[in-house]
C-alpha cells in the first residue's frame, strides 16, 4: 500500500512536471512569434533538410515575387554550396556571414540558428538576415578612399625619394649623436663615396675642427623650425678637402628630433671669387697705370700747348711783323712761304722749330740764303750782290748762329736744301 502511494504520488510529480515544461515551452514559442513577425530583419525557417517551409512578414515582403516554399534555403539565398552539409560547412550555425544577395544589390549579414521545435522531433533552422547594405557601402568606400590615400601616400613617398635622390645639392639626415641616418647620392658625391658608407657616421668627423664647432652651435641654437646656415671645409674620404655651404634645420618626427643638412659644394663659386679678387686687383693697377697715362699725356699737353705758345710769340708773330714792314715783294713773299710752313707744321706736328729761325733773319742774309740754296760759292754770292768777301762771311756766321747751327758740324747747303727759302732769287739777282 505504502509503495502504491509512492508511485502515485511520482506519476502526480512528473505530470505536473511535464506540464510546466509545456507551459514553459508554450510561454517561450509565444515570444518567439512575437519576435517572428515584429522584426524588421528577413527571418526563414528551414526544416531539417534545410527546405524553407516559414518566413516572417518582412522576408515575404521581400521575396514576394518568388516561390520560396520548399526550396533549399542556400539557393533561395544564393549561397555557394550544392547541398546542405557544404551549406553548413561553409556557413556554420551560430556564426555571422556577410552574404550578397544580387536580385536585390544588398549586403546581409546572415546567421544560421540549429533548433529542434520538439525535444523528440528532427531539428531545423532559421536563417536571420540583417540588411547591412549601408554598412558595406560605407567599409567599401572607407577601403576604397584608405585604398587611394595609399597609394596617394605610395607616389609621394615614391616621389620625395627621387627627389632626395636627384636634388643638386647633397642632403644628409642626423640622428642623436650626429650620427647620419639617411644620405642621398650628391652627398655621396661631394664626401667622395658611396652614400651607404656615410649612414652611422658622425659628421663631426667629415668636416673641418673649425666646422666641427660651428656645426655644433649651429644644432644647439636651433628651435622650431628655423634653420642656420654656415660654411666649412668638408673632409672627403680620399683626404681631402672641399668648400662647402651648410643649411641646418630641426624637425621633430614622431617623437624623435632630426637635423637635416643641406650640403653645397661652393669649390666652383671659390675659384670665381678668387678669380674675381684678381680681376679686381689687376683692375685697379690697370686704373693706377691709366691714371698715370693720363696725367703724362695731360703734361704732354700741356708742354706742347706752352711750345705753339712759345714758337707763335717768338717766331710767328715776328715773321708777321716782317713781312708787314718789308718793302721787297720777293722777301716778303719767302717770309710768307715760311710762315704758311710753319703753320701746317703746327697743324700736322712735323715741322721743325729750327725752321722759324729762318724768319729771323735780315732782308740780306734772306737772298744770301738763296744763294748759298742755289749752290753759289762765297765768291759767287760776293759778285752778285757787289759785297766784299768778308761781309759775306760775317753774314754766313749771323746765319748760321739765327739757324741755330753755331758749333754744329752741319753745312749750311745741306740745311738750306729742304728750306723753303727760293722765293724772289730771279728779283733778288
Amino acid at each position: 500500500m505504502v509503495q502504491n502511494a509512492k508511485n502515485e504520488a511520482g506519476a502526480r510529480g512528473r505530470h505536473d512536471q511535464t506540464g510546466g515544461e509545456n507551459l514553459l515551452q508554450d510561454f517561450e514559442f509565444h515570444q518567439l512569434q512575437c519576435i517572428f513577425s515584429a522584426t524588421t530583419n528577413l527571418v526563414m525557417v528551414a526544416d531539417h533538410q534545410g527546405m524553407v517551409f516559414q518566413l516572417n512578414p518582412a522576408a515575404e515582403h521581400f521575396f514576394v515575387e518568388y516561390a520560396w516554399c520548399g526550396v533549399p534555403f542556400w539557393e533561395l539565398l544564393e549561397l555557394p554550396a550544392a547541398d546542405l552539409e557544404a551549406a553548413l560547412r561553409a556557413y556554420a550555425p551560430d556564426t555571422h556571414h556577410e552574404i550578397f544577395l544580387s536580385r536585390s544589390g544588398q549586403w546581409f549579414n546572415l546567421r544560421l540558428v540549429a533548433y529542434a521545435p520538439h525535444a523528440d522531433g528532427p531539428r531545423g533552422f532559421i536563417l536571420i538576415l540583417n540588411d547591412i547594405t549601408w554598412l558595406v557601402d560605407n567599409r567599401q568606400h572607407l577601403e576604397k578612399l584608405v585604398a587611394e590615400r595609399t597609394q596617394a601616400l605610395a607616389n609621394s613617398e615614391k616621389m620625395l625619394r627621387l627627389i632626395f635622390q636627384s636634388v643638386g645639392n647633397g642632403i644628409v639626415l642626423l640622428g642623436d649623436a650626429y650620427r647620419i641616418v639617411k644620405a642621398n647620392q650628391r652627398a655621396g658625391q661631394i664626401y667622395g663615396c658611396d652614400p651607404q658608407q656615410l649612414l652611422g657616421r658622425d659628421l663631426r668627423d667629415l668636416i673641418d675642427n673649425h666646422g666641427r664647432w660651428t656645426l655644433m652651435s649651429c644644432v644647439a641654437a636651433l628651435s622650431g623650425e628655423s634653420s642656420m646656415s654656415a660654411e666649412m671645409q668638408v673632409r672627403r674620404c680620399d683626404g681631402g678637402m672641399l668648400p662647402a655651404s651648410f643649411m641646418v634645420t630641426r624637425v621633430e618626427i614622431d617623437g624623435h628630433l632630426f637635423w637635416p643638412v643641406i650640403v653645397r659644394d661652393i669649390s666652383r663659386q671659390k675659384a670665381l671669387e678668387r678669380r674675381l679678387r684678381l680681376e679686381k686687383q689687376q683692375v685697379e693697377e690697370m686704373n693706377v697705370t691709366l691714371r698715370n697715362v693720363m696725367k703724362s699725356v695731360d703734361g704732354q699737353r700741356k708742354e706742347f700747348e706752352q711750345n705753339l705758345a712759345r714758337r707763335i710769340r717768338s717766331h710767328l708773330l715776328p715773321a708777321l711783323e716782317r713781312i708787314a714792314s718789308e718793302p721787297s715783294e720777293a722777301i716778303r713773299s719767302s717770309y710768307i712761304d715760311l710762315v704758311r710752313e710753319q703753320l701746317i707744321g703746327l697743324t700736322s706736328g712735323t715741322a721743325a722749330e729750327l725752321d722759324a729761325g729762318l724768319m729771323k733773319l735780315s732782308r740780306t742774309e734772306m737772298r744770301i740764303c738763296q744763294f748759298i740754296q742755289a749752290g753759289c760759292s762765297t765768291n759767287d754770292i760776293c759778285e752778285a750782290m757787289n759785297l766784299a768777301f768778308e761781309t759775306v762771311q760775317t753774314h754766313r756766321k749771323n746765319i748760321r748762329r739765327k739757324l741755330g747751327l753755331r758749333g754744329k758740324n752741319v753745312n749750311l747747303h745741306s740745311y738750306l736744301i729742304g728750306r723753303r727759302v727760293s722765293a724772289g732769287q730771279e728779283d733778288a739777282g
